[in-house]
């Protein structure tokens, strides 16, 4: 661990001048800086939440009423023939496989599209949390402007990636229950999906929780960014399971009918916003332990050899003057 942190590319963040890097209590301080400037933490999300709407609706509203209108459509009987005389066919598998296949078509043509388009609002969002967690001045359309301009392909590679893997892991879950539902029991292929798309899902999401916060808190080549993020990410993988697990599981009250209006409502006025500050503060805590403190190490020991130097060529020059002195007499 010790050798590979050796390995970062070491910069100062673009952080005020005397923010001290080494306290506790960072969660304590993201929750103050949203308190703070809680109007400003709704307008950023709402701005977010412009870009990742798309992608919600289309899962969330547009799929359900498919679904719906084409059973209709399609007239099927889910009777199993009971009370209505012989003849009469149950079409309750047909069914399933028309609903699951639509549900396989939504995820293959929206899952990937809608990251990318939420990718811009995370940029911009990004920048403006980065702010008010130092805060530092936010004027909220202007620097939500600026971190589209700045960051926008750094978080599009990210998302695009995320969104890859989402759609493969969605639909060979989707498959997967399909059998289930139809034979009661899912092939080798569907499993192989779930369980390779589901771990590279996994390794991206954590990676994308402490490379986003380095994108915006550092003046990073995107390829030294992305290397510090795999070095934290390796040094630090049990807090990193940790974060992930406690900033990604709350979403997936999502799919509980009893919660989801609540969610929704949550999500709409600031967790997107509150999601991201905690995430940089997060970020930031690695960052500090780690790129700022070796940074700072490194500057101490640069400040040494400069002096050390500086005694050598004085002690170089003395040499030299106390010689011609004693030649000339």
């Amino acid at each position: 661990m010790q050798n590979l942190a050796t390995k970062l590319v070491l910069m100062r963040d673009l952080s005020p001048e005397g923010r001290p890097i080494a306290y506790k209590g960072r969660i304590r301080e993201a929750f103050g800086a949203i308190g703070k400037q809680l109007s400003k933490i709704m307008w950023i999300n709402l701005l977010c939440m412009v870009f990742v709407l798309p992608l919600f609706v289309v899962m969330f509203v547009v799929m359900r009423q498919y679904e719906n209108n084409t059973i209709e459509q399609l007239g099927y009987n889910f009777s199993g023939g009971l009370g209505l005389g012989y003849g009469v066919v149950d079409d309750t598998l047909a069914g399933i496989e028309t609903v699951y296949g639509i549900r396989k078509l939504f995820v293959l043509c929206s899952v990937l599209p809608g990251c990318m388009i939420a990718s811009l609002g995370f940029a911009g969002a990004y920048h403006c949390c980065r702010n008010v967690l130092w805060g530092a001045k936010v004027q909220v359309l202007k620097h939500f402007a600026r971190g589209i301009r700045n960051h926008w392909y750094k978080f599009l590679i990210t998302f695009t990636v995320l969104g890859a893997l989402g759609t493969g892991f969605a639909y060979f879950l989707i498959d997967m229950l399909e059998q289930y539902a139809l034979h009661s029991a899912a092939g080798a292929g569907a499993w192989c999906g779930v369980i390779l798309c589901g771990i590279g899902l996994l390794l991206t999401v954590m990676f994308s929780i402490v490379a986003n916060p380095l994108f915006v808190q550092y003046k990073f080549r995107y390829r030294d960014a992305v290397k510090n993020a795999c070095i934290l990410s390796w040094t630090n993988i049990l807090l990193t399971v940790l974060m992930t697990v406690l900033l990604v599981g709350p979403l997936a009250l999502l799919f509980v009918s009893a919660m989801q209006i609540v969610i929704y409502l949550v999500v709409l006025l600031i967790g997107a916003a509150v999601w991201i500050v905690l995430d940089l503060a997060y970020g930031q805590f690695l960052g500090d332990t780690f790129i700022g403190a070796l940074n700072e190490q490194n500057l101490i020991n640069q400040r040494k050899e400069q002096e050390r130097q500086t005694r050598e060529q004085n002690r170089s020059v003395n040499r030299t003057s106390k010689k011609r002195k004693k030649s000339k007499r």
